[in-house]
């Protein structure tokens, strides 16, 4: 079975590629941000959590400079 995934900039089906062969978006490398900013929001929210909530806000900030589409980091 192959893996299929699609293209955040251009929305077309590619399969097991770094790179779209379409418009040349780094898929990788966006998924990798997407990790950072998911991986800066469960920081940001044990801060939150520990009374930090300067500290907090920082990183959930941090957390929408990777990914701004991050939803929950954003609420």
């Amino acid at each position: 079975m192959r893996t299929t995934v699609k293209c955040p900039a251009c929305n077309k089906e590619i399969i097991m590629q770094v790179t779209c062969p379409e418009c040349g978006f780094n898929i990788e490398i966006f998924e990798k941000a997407k990790r950072i900013s998911f991986y800066l929001y469960n920081k940001g929210l044990e801060e939150f959590n520990e009374g930090k909530i300067l500290d907090s806000v920082e990183t959930l900030e941090k957390s929408l400079y990777f990914y701004k589409n991050n939803t929950v980091a954003r609420n």
